[in-house]
């Protein structure tokens, strides 16, 4: 029951879409607002260079 709890708030968060390129060419990741700034670290990091952030609606 807490699970089903847990899922309906994350889904109801807002979530950022980031637009980025590796060696391995585009790629895009959907991340929680909350998770998006180590998100973003972690790619740069490890070479990724950001192209579009998009804020999705809830």
């Amino acid at each position: 029951m807490t699970g089903s709890i847990e899922r309906s708030a994350a889904a109801t968060s807002p979530q950022v879409k980031l637009h980025y390129w590796t060696n391995g060419g585009a790629q895009s990741v959907v991340v929680p607002l909350d998770e998006e700034v180590q998100r973003h670290r972690l790619l740069l990091s490890n070479g990724a260079v950001l192209l579009k952030r998009e804020l999705l609606a809830a």
